[in-house]
């Protein structure tokens, strides 16, 4: 039996190519939480087992997996359609960049709930580590898993009955630990970074 420690690193990606496997190696569950080349940043979960009986309570509430209200949805997506009609690129970007700030500004969703306060109000607490005895509290992530479903007037971003609602598009892709570093410089070096 064990907890689980979380904390994230967002730091400029210009030595993530020497950093990855060495961080791979150095926590149980540790990930390379992303790696925007185009912004330059990159964010590392780290994420390892801690003692039993270190105090904690965490929960994996990410905002992105929250029921919202469905007009902010709608309005997101009205937004990108914008941008993409009128191929503003600038604009496409900067929303990229709200979206990268507001998720490191709420710890990625991470928050200590044995705070005294109820989880609703819990803050997050940039870098510092959230804590959990139940993994599925810490690895499963949003309100969305136990809340109604379509519950208008608010939604799960994803939820196909909202019109005009989110599009996902995810791009991450998985590579052999062995090829990473091979890898990151290979694409540095086709974006000009």
């Amino acid at each position: 039996m064990f907890k689980r420690s979380v904390a994230f690193q967002e730091c400029d990606d210009f030595e993530v190519a020497e950093r990855v496997v060495p961080f791979a190696h150095e926590y149980k569950f540790a990930d390379l939480l992303f790696w925007y080349p185009g912004q330059g940043k990159a964010a590392y979960r780290i994420d390892d087992r801690v003692p039993v009986n270190m105090s904690g309570d965490g929960v994996n509430d990410f905002v992105g997996f929250r029921a919202i209200p469905t007009p902010a949805i709608q309005a997101r997506r009205l937004t990108e359609d914008g941008f993409e009609m009128a191929k503003n690129a600038v604009g496409q970007c900067l929303a990229a960049k709200g979206m990268t700030l507001a998720d490191a500004a709420s710890n990625y969703g991470m928050m200590n709930a044995d705070l005294p306060v109820p989880v609703l109000l819990a803050l997050p607490i940039p870098g510092k580590p959230v804590v959990r005895y139940q993994q599925h509290r810490i690895q499963s992530s949003g309100r969305c898993l136990a809340g109604p479903d379509h519950a208008l007037p608010t939604a799960c971003p994803w939820d196909p009955c909202v019109v005009h609602g989110t599009q996902f598009f995810q791009s991450g892709i998985r590579v052999p630990l062995s090829r990473a570093t091979d890898f990151i410089r290979d694409v540095h070096s086709k974006t000009g970074i």
